[in-house]
């Protein structure tokens, strides 16, 4: 896995129409996480991406840096994940889903 280069801070569209895009995938990461429950350790990728969207659309900004810090201190942190789940979110948000690979996608 190449390493991504990320801004320290992503901010939220102004596009309605992607942002409202974007709060469906916040629900399907939700619906994920709801059952049955899964430790942030077993699914880092889900992990990482539910945190940057959720402070996105809570925010209407991520703090990429601050994000690193936190999980960057656990012992199942793993930066290629980290910086892969990150840019997938920053994808979504700059309207260009059809760039990631894999996944259900932005609808």
């Amino acid at each position: 896995m190449a390493t991504i280069t990320l801004p320290s801070k992503i901010i939220i569209t102004a596009d309605p129409e992607l942002r409202a895009k974007l709060e469906r995938k916040m629900e399907e990461y939700k619906h994920r996480w709801s059952f049955p429950y899964r430790a942030p350790e077993v699914t880092p990728y889900s992990t990482y991406r539910c945190e940057a969207l959720s402070e996105l659309l809570e925010k209407g900004s991520c703090d990429v840096d601050a994000l690193r810090a936190r999980y960057s201190g656990t012992d199942w942190f793993h930066a290629p994940e980290f910086e892969d789940s990150v840019d997938v979110i920053m994808k979504y948000n700059a309207g260009l889903a059809h760039e990631v690979r894999g996944g259900t996608g932005l609808k």
